[in-house]
């Protein structure tokens, strides 16, 4: 038995209007926060479609994990045979009301995620019992069996 547990932070999406920049900052400077930014909120938006294609009922629909350097990465994370968990971390400020509804509404689409665990787990028992064999096979050629 293994585990892998993946921690990422997806503080940053905050909207370009709040983020605290510098007035010390050049065009260059400020362009490039921008585009981090937007380059955020693109991986964000691909987590919450992996997330609702995960949630949903529809088996038809398949998990798009590429194209996406944050889906990619939590691939073997979500889905499958996995335990998905979500921590959110928000504050009462009103000012934060709209960041901390999104984040709230990213745990839930985590939350809804349906993994088949069930499916995995038989999955890994045949396997285990494929390699017992073949383990006792060559434990007796070993011997002169």
């Amino acid at each position: 038995v293994n585990g892998k547990l993946t921690l990422v932070d997806l503080a940053g999406s905050e909207k370009a209007e709040k983020t605290a920049m510098s007035e010390d900052l050049d065009k260059k400077q400020r362009a490039a926060m921008i585009a981090e930014g937007v380059a955020i909120n693109q991986s964000l938006g691909m987590l919450r479609n992996l997330f609702l294609v995960l949630s949903s009922q529809d088996k038809k629909q398949k998990p798009q994990y590429r194209g996406n350097f944050l889906t990619e990465i939590l691939q073997d994370s979500i889905g499958g045979g996995a335990k998905t968990l979500m921590f959110v971390n928000i504050g009462p400020a009103s000012h934060n009301r709209q960041e901390s509804m999104d984040s709230m509404r990213y745990a839930e689409y985590a939350k809804n995620v349906v993994n088949d665990i069930e499916g995995e787990d038989a999955d890994l028992a045949a396997q285990n019992k494929a390699l017992e064999r073949r383990v006792a096979e060559l434990e007796n050629k070993l011997s002169g069996g």
